[in-house]
């Protein structure tokens, strides 16, 4: 993870690039669709490594179009049309295999300790 990325966008794109080397279209839509059902729990090694003021450093869901952006911008892809799939597919593509690789995928990640579905 990049040193100089602390921030949750940092850290969220760290994770993204470092669990999926590149993804296609409908991936990125099942991508969009775990980011912003689920928050991403870090793992107390990495916890450890904060002060008691920044404890609570997990990272909170995202809204459909900024997750769409975040999406776009890391694997390439059009955000608009990322954003427009999504509204369609996601209904049908939640609990797919595919997207529950993802999910493993992103809890597998060095850092990860869990993803919680946000109510």
């Amino acid at each position: 993870m990049d040193e100089d990325s602390p921030t949750p966008v940092g850290f969220r794109e760290s994770i993204l690039r470092e669990s999926f080397a590149e993804i296609g279209f409908e991936e990125a839509v099942g991508l969009v669709g775990i980011l912003f059902e689920y928050r991403i729990i870090f793992c107390k090694e990495l916890r450890n490594l904060f002060s008691d003021q920044s404890a609570r450093i997990d990272l909170e869901p995202l809204d459909p179009q900024a997750a769409c952006i975040l999406v776009g911008r890391i694997f390439r892809m059009d955000c608009d049309r990322l954003f427009l799939a999504f509204r369609e597919d996601w209904a049908r593509l939640k609990c797919s295999s595919q997207v529950m690789g993802l999910f493993a995928s992103i809890q597998s990640h060095k850092y990860v300790d869990r993803l919680e579905r946000w109510p």
